[in-house]
């Protein structure tokens, strides 16, 4: 059965009686019981203390197979410290000098590499596995290649 509009008794409190409802017990429980979980959350144990980043630096390895000349080995040395790694190529025994590198992008388990190569850019990048060994690839002057090779010191 549905109450009339003259039926319905319409009460109002005035605002100044009104309850605060930040002093409403269930409000004030729920906020301590916010609290106390955040702070047990922020207090627990975090796991391990995360691995140290990979590092790029030491002498590595290389063989490929260029165009004209041949196999040709060498070493990759990288030094320095994140944002200012510097390096050579050092191909001598293919009679070519050793190459300044003009950059060094370190990814997630990937080293990208620019030098000047007799003025032309020389880009090479090695993809490492979970270990020491990599793969890759080289380009210069639109001639590329597949190099591999490892880090043989720290």
């Amino acid at each position: 059965m549905a109450l009339g509009r003259d039926q319905l008794e319409m009460t109002t409190t005035p605002w100044a009686e009104r309850p605060n409802h930040r002093s409403h017990p269930m409000n004030r429980r729920s906020a301590l019981i916010a609290a106390a979980a955040f702070f047990v959350a922020s207090c627990g144990p975090s796991g391990p203390p995360p691995p140290p980043p990979w590092s790029p630096t030491g002498t590595f390895s290389f063989t490929t197979v260029v165009p004209d000349m041949g196999t040709v080995e060498g070493n990759i040395v990288i030094t320095g410290d994140a944002g200012a790694y510097v390096g050579t190529i050092d191909a001598a025994a293919a009679g070519l000098p050793p190459l300044a590198i003009t950059g060094i992008d370190v990814g997630d388990m990937t080293i990208a590499v620019q030098a000047d190569f007799q003025g032309e850019v020389l880009f090479m990048e090695m993809n490492f596995g979970s270990n020491d060994d990599y793969t890759g690839f080289w380009t210069v002057s639109g001639e590329s290649g597949d190099i591999s090779g490892s880090r043989i010191m720290m």
